[in-house]
């Protein structure tokens, strides 16, 4: 999944959510790109009293057996990329 949480869930998409990774829960991997550190997901699904049992049943799938890998920088990965092609276009015009 890419770009996981970068806008609210909404309707039916927090239980499809859940279903989908239920069906790969066990014994399946899973690939979750995000721009959010863990600790900020519950924020991010934006549980109300009713979708409480609904988002903590989304993080169980998802957290205890997680393999983080984060990584930094202080920008972002399109503005390093620009960055890298000024540089190497600079040093192809010398």
């Amino acid at each position: 999944m890419d770009e996981f949480l970068l806008t609210p869930l909404v309707a039916a998409q927090p239980t499809d959510l859940l279903n989908m990774l239920e069906r790969r829960y066990q014994g399946n991997s899973r690939i979750i790109c995000t721009q959010y550190r863990i600790q900020a997901w519950r924020e991010r699904l934006k549980p109300t009293l009713d979708e409480e049992p609904l988002c903590e049943a989304i993080l169980d799938r998802i957290v205890p057996a997680a393999q983080i890998v984060g990584i930094g920088g202080e920008i972002s990965m399109r503005e390093h990329l620009r960055n890298v092609k000024i540089a190497e276009k600079g040093h192809s015009d010398k």
